[in-house]
C-alpha cells in the first residue's frame, strides 16, 4: 500500500487493538489512544520511550508480542536484515507486523538516513 505522511496516522488507526504491542522507534505516548497495551523503545532516552534499547538486539524474550508497529524506521537502521530478524523473533506465531517505511523522501535525520526500499526489498527483507 502507498502511503504519504500525511495519510500515516489514518493508516495506523486501521490497526488500533489491545493486543500487546511493541512500537519501534517511538515515543511512548505516541499512539497510545490507539494501542492502549503497547510499550515503546526507542534509542534515544531523550524519546522519552518505555525502554531505551537497539532494535538491532531487542531486550524481549521470543514470541511475547502480539503486534509490532515500526514506523518510519527501518531506513534509520544500519542493518534492516538484522531488525527484521529481531522483529520475527520477538512476535507471536500468527502475529501482526504494520510496517511503514520511506520509499521517495529527503534524506532527513542525518547521517542516519541509510535506505529507501521497494516492495520488492521488503518482501525480500521479511521472508
Amino acid at each position: 500500500m502507498k502511503i504519504s505522511r500525511s495519510k500515516l496516522d489514518k493508516f495506523i488507526a486501521l490497526h488500533a487493538s489491545g493486543d500487546y504491542t511493541l512500537d519501534v522507534g517511538a515515543r511512548r505516548e505516541r499512539y497510545m489512544n490507539l494501542f492502549p497495551n503497547k510499550i515503546s523503545i526507542d534509542l534515544d532516552p531523550d524519546n522519552d520511550p518505555d525502554v531505551v534499547g537497539d532494535a538491532n538486539k531487542l531486550p524481549f524474550d521470543n514470541e511475547v508480542f502480539d503486534q509490532i508497529l515500526c514506523t518510519e524506521v527501518l531506513e534509520h537502521v544500519e542493518h534492516p536484515y538484522e531488525v527484521a530478524s529481531e522483529l520475527y523473533r520477538v512476535l507471536r506465531p500468527g502475529g501482526k507486523l504494520i510496517l511503514t517505511t520511506r520509499f521517495m523522501y529527503p534524506i532527513h535525520e542525518a547521517p542516519n538516513d541509510y535506505w529507501r526500499f521497494t516492495s520488492y526489498n521488503l518482501e525480500k527483507i521479511f521472508s
